[in-house]
């Protein structure tokens, strides 16, 4: 999984003890593993929910990479050219090669058939 920001980039941008818009069946990541206090999570819920299912299921995700190319289809698989600046250097490049993919709507300026 490729982060343009850090994980739930846009969660994390909401106010703090933001209450969500949706219910927790159409954000929880496996049915039932949202349990919020009240009807609808609040931002620290949410992201507590997104960041555990990250650690439980050790994924790998690569945050801060701007997602700048998608090419290929689904018969011979697909490759995703990153952008990323690393801590103290310069510009870099990572390329993936995958057999699927996901692109986010965020996603600037991108797109990929499914």
């Amino acid at each position: 999984m490729i982060e343009k920001g850090t994980i739930a980039n846009t969660i994390r941008q909401y106010p703090v003890g933001r209450t969500m818009f949706s219910t927790p069946n159409e954000l929880e990541m496996r049915e039932g593993s949202l349990q919020p206090i009240r009807e609808k999570p609040t931002r620290e819920e949410l992201l507590s929910h997104y960041i555990h299912y990250v650690l439980d299921h050790d994924l790998k995700i690569s945050t801060g990479e701007e997602v700048v190319d998608v090419s290929g289809n689904l018969d011979e698989g697909f490759t995703v050219r990153t952008h990323f600046r690393s801590f103290g250097s310069s510009d870099h490049e990572n390329t993936y090669q995958a057999p699927r993919h996901l692109v986010c709507d965020w996603c600037d300026g991108v797109s990929a058939s499914p």
